[in-house]
């Protein structure tokens, strides 16, 4: 099955490779692809590639179908019987997929510089293509609030940054994590975030899902009167006692630092850092603070997916796969030696 690596890019500029085997990253180990192996998933992936500019009527999807198949006497008779059949295939595993680029994992060049790509996406797209994603995100007045973005040009071209309505605007489902975690099978580092979790009241749920959403665990000390900083939605306060995903005072300065410019805070960049999903709008920040010296959890943000759709007056792109690349650092401190102090609007 495959002779050859097919890549599409779909629709809001994203770039799929389809491949037979697992890739592997620069320590020698197998890299989970980026489109989960579920079925409903890959047809979402392949939906936004029709929609896309390359292959609205699915000829290279056609062509995908019969390098996996190689069956042409079988080919399907229409293009949902296509989808389906490919979707399949990425259901069971057999067909790999792989996000090779996406405009919205950059960053803001706070030195003035404007939009640029990190990583292996930096020679990635033109920069005519740059410069119409910046002017289809656009900029609005800073009407919601310190994290809406600023007036004049977007400080960043994801779509999350745009004032979609607040009704049926944006939706999403299927949020996840992309860390899959052994139970019975941890490091030692992590069984010690498990022994310090449990010691600070953290169910077995929400501990897997704290080892999920991390990586490169250790153990930071706070102490009283320590502020810890919570990126929420506007009228909906962090709960204390069942949130454990927290900046401490170094963090939420390096965040500001990349991601504040012009009175406003870029949503997006903040969104894909922390890996928050969708119906966290990233528009207010609460503040708690340390009532008495604790040892906080400590982490690495890891990458978590989910699908979403945005709809405006000018209609709707449909449910489209999204990654946050993470990147952040977290800390799950003790809820009980914490008070909140302030929520900032």
């Amino acid at each position: 099955m495959l002779r050859r690596e097919h890549q599409f890019r779909a629709n809001l500029g994203r770039i799929y490779s389809f491949t037979r085997g697992l890739r592997m990253d620069d320590n020698g180990d197998f890299r989970r692809p980026d489109v989960l192996a579920c079925e409903a998933y890959a047809r979402q992936t392949l939906d936004s590639i029709v929609r896309g500019p390359d292959d609205p009527f699915g000829y290279r999807l056609q062509e995908l179908w019969l390098d996996v198949f190689q069956r042409p006497w079988d080919q399907p008779t229409d293009l949902d019987e296509l989808l389906a059949d490919l979707a399949e295939k990425v259901g069971n595993g057999e067909l790999k997929v792989y996000l090779e680029y996406d405009p919205n994992d950059c960053v803001f060049d706070v030195s003035g510089a404007g939009i640029r790509k990190t990583g292996s996406d930096a020679e990635s797209g033109s920069g005519e293509a740059d410069e119409a994603r910046t002017q289809k995100a656009g900029g609005s007045t800073n009407e919601e609030g310190p994290l809406a973005p600023s007036n004049g040009e977007s400080p960043h071209p994801g779509l999350h940054n745009k004032e979609w309505p607040k009704k049926g605007g944006i939706k999403s489902e299927g949020f996840q994590t992309r860390r899959e975690v052994d139970m019975d099978d941890l490091s030692e580092s992590e069984k010690q975030a498990v022994a310090q979790l449990e010691e600070q009241g953290w169910d077995e749920q929400k501990t897997r899902e704290i080892l999920g959403s991390g990586s490169d665990f250790r153990t930071k000390e706070l102490q009283q009167g320590d502020k810890l900083y919570g990126v929420t939605s506007k009228g909906f306060a962090k709960n204390l006692e069942t949130s454990p995903y927290w900046l401490d005072e170094e963090g939420f300065a390096e965040l500001k630092d990349k991601h504040y410019r012009d009175g406003a805070w870029d949503r997006e960049a903040v969104k894909n850092e922390l890996a928050l999903p969708c119906f966290n709008r990233a528009d207010a920040i609460d503040i708690a603070e340390v009532t008495e010296p604790m040892n906080a959890v400590e982490s690495e943000i890891g990458k978590a997916t989910e699908l979403i759709s945005y709809t405006d007056s000018d209609g709707s792109t449909g449910l489209i796969p999204k990654m946050m690349s993470g990147g952040g650092t977290q800390l799950a401190p003790n809820p009980s030696k914490l008070k909140s102090v302030v929520s900032q609007k």
